[in-house]
């Protein structure tokens, strides 16, 4: 993702006819919004159609047999090309002519050509494409130019990019009755009828990446036995009675000695066009189907910290489910309750779907990375790539840099973040029994809590009115509906199931509290006193502890920074909170009070740097 100072920015665009008739017109990006770019130009592809036609008429038999068999490849999308010439040239290709119409038609008459997209300022969106796209400017004082294959999408952008996150009261909303919500203009719809261009799907295609353009990636997480699975979301004939009939998305475990539908539906975001780009949204929904037994499955929602942000089960046989979050969403799974299902299989089978995914436009994950090269995001919202980085003085020098082929430096403040990568990070070993999240937004590993939490890294006392959470090292961080904080009680969250408490007790390593003091809360679950689970009125290990929220948790303040490290903890950067005093390729330093703290830049995941207030 880069962002580039263009000064005068003219293109052909070039709009294809049923017939191959090929207008190009010249435009102006002052006047265009958005464009997506297709793998290929039509306008190239329909060049190449009437070349084999005219092949189809070659004095050579071997180019005569070439040319309609490439026809029968590439001409699907482009079959009124062909009726159009088959009174044209001699006997033999006709006849050759009406052969690739017949078998085309047989075998799918719903191929579209992959179209450019171009959206003008007042939103109208233009089909058509631009095969010579060029673009010319300056990035960071060099020039830079850059060709159509090197670019997914091109976005007007008017400012520069907000580093403040939108308000949001804390907690989640889970909706199920108000799905018109969700389906509005604004946001990003997979109907699993139709892809990219209005292409149709077909029953049994492979569909993982087939809405990437829009801003998700679909797959099938494996089971839980360990066993490997070659796993993947492909389109079903079940019909969802969402709001497009026929066809949904279902997982596919193609490892026959198991059940052949078989697996967690999950859904990663990303930017839209960049598969490889991961994103976060605030809001998304679908429709769920159970056909043998209701109420069995949910909706999770999680950050790029892997806690879960929001849940929302499916009440009825077909069920809406949604979820609003001010924590935004990485990735969200469908999978079995785990409250309601006897066996605790949390996969499901060949009695699930889902249908009409929609979710808001995604935006940048400035924690995300790549797996051998450093991802660096500037302030005004370039994403890039590099091998490895040097600090000198007040500048980041970019070995390596991907986007000019070579090194790179730039000033310290102009860089938002910095990811590492996946391959060089290493976990540090430690002996942790729980996490808790403090009112400034840092996550800090700690030995044991009572009136003070002894905190592991950096080591020090935590006074426990500054906790707002606290969960155990062996479970999930799981956040409260949003009406659970307003209670004004403590919360104890399970999965699917929360417990309004007016006490809680916390004495070095155990946790417990008494039944006869909590609420039951929960989605669709009348009768708490039907499921034979002790887990709610027994003491806990602090270790096991579920998530446990002694206040609602505030966002971290707009303009702080944020070091996030392979153990899970977050540490708040800014003044009054943890500085950051110096950084090297090779570790970063923490001042905290009077203390120094040094940490290798492999215990590092990211870093976001303080921004500072305009």
């Amino acid at each position: 993702m880069l962002v580039l100072n263009v000064q005068d920015f003219r293109f052909v665009w070039n709009t294809v006819s049923a017939d191959g008739t090929v207008t190009r017109t010249s435009k102006n990006m002052f006047g265009v919004s958005e464009i997506r770019l297709a793998k290929t130009t039509v306008s190239e592809e329909v060049a190449m159609v009437k070349k084999l036609i005219d092949q189809l008429s070659d004095r050579r038999y071997s180019m005569r047999v070439s040319a309609e068999k490439e026809l029968r490849k590439v001409a699907g999308p482009y079959q009124e090309i062909l009726k159009t010439r088959l009174e044209s040239g001699n006997a033999e290709a006709r006849i050759r002519l009406k052969r690739v119409l017949a078998f085309l038609t047989k075998q799918d008459q719903n191929a579209k050509a992959l179209y450019d997209i171009l959206t003008d300022v007042k939103g109208a969106k233009i089909r058509g494409d631009s095969p010579n796209l060029k673009i010319i400017g300056k990035f960071y004082g060099s020039d830079l130019e850059l060709r159509r294959k090197g670019i997914v999408r091109i976005v007007r952008q008017n400012g520069d990019p907000s580093i403040a996150a939108a308000k949001f009261a804390p907690g989640f909303v889970a909706t199920e009755k108000q799905p018109s919500r969700f389906y509005t203009p604004a946001m990003k719809t997979a109907d699993f009828e139709t892809g990219k261009g209005g292409m149709r799907m077909r029953i049994g295609d492979d569909i993982s990446l087939a809405y990437a353009y829009l801003g998700c990636r679909l797959m099938c997480e494996p089971s839980k036995s360990g066993k490997k699975h070659d796993n993947r979301v492909e389109i079903d004939g079940y019909d969802v009675q969402g709001r497009s009939p026929g066809k949904s998305g279902v997982c596919l475990d193609q490892d026959y000695d198991s059940p052949k539908y078989k697996g967690r539906f999950r859904v990663n975001f990303c930017m839209p066009g960049q598969p490889g780009l991961n994103a976060k949204t605030n809001r998304v929904g679908t429709y769920l189907q159970m056909i043998n037994v209701p109420r069995t499955i949910v909706l999770e929602a999680y950050n790029s910290d892997d806690e879960c942000v929001g849940i929302c089960e499916a009440i009825e046989s077909t069920s809406f489910v949604g979820i609003e979050s001010e924590h935004l969403i990485s990735y969200v799974r469908v999978t079995t309750n785990h409250y309601l299902v006897a066996s605790g299989d949390t996969e499901l089978d060949n009695d699930f779907a889902v249908d009409d995914l929609t979710f808001a436009e995604p935006r940048r994950d400035l924690t995300s990375g790549y797996d051998a090269e450093f991802a660096v995001t500037m302030a005004r919202g370039d994403v890039l790539r590099c091998r490895d980085i040097e600090f000198v003085d007040d500048k980041i020098k970019l070995v390596g840099c991907t986007v000019l082929n070579r090194d790179m430096e730039v000033a310290a403040n102009e860089v938002l973040s910095i990811v590492t990568p996946k391959s060089k990070q290493k976990t540090r070993n430690t002996t942790n029994n729980a996490f808790v999240r403090t009112q400034d937004g840092s996550v800090l590993a700690i030995k044991k809590i009572g009136e003070q939490a002894i905190v592991d890294f950096p080591s020090y006392e935590l006074k426990k009115e500054k906790i707002c959470g606290v969960w155990g090292a062996k479970t999930l961080c799981r956040y409260a509906n949003r009406k659970d904080y307003k209670s004004g009680k403590q919360i104890v969250v399970f999965p699917t199931l929360r417990l309004l408490v007016d006490r809680i007790e916390i004495a070095d390593d155990k946790v417990s509290w008494g039944q006869s003091k909590s609420t039951i809360t929960k989605q669709s679950m009348e009768k708490f006193e039907d499921i034979d689970d002790p887990k709610h009125e027994k003491t806990y290990a602090l270790s096991d502890s579920p998530t446990i929220w002694f206040k609602a948790p505030q966002k971290t303040a707009p303009g702080l920074g944020m070091i996030r490290l392979t153990d899970k903890q977050r540490l708040v950067l800014g003044k009054g909170y943890f500085q950051l005093s110096e950084l090297s390729r090779d570790a970063v330093t923490i001042r905290f009070g009077d203390d120094k703290i040094s940490l290798p830049m492999t215990q590092v995941r990211s870093i976001i740097f303080p921004q500072l207030q305009k």
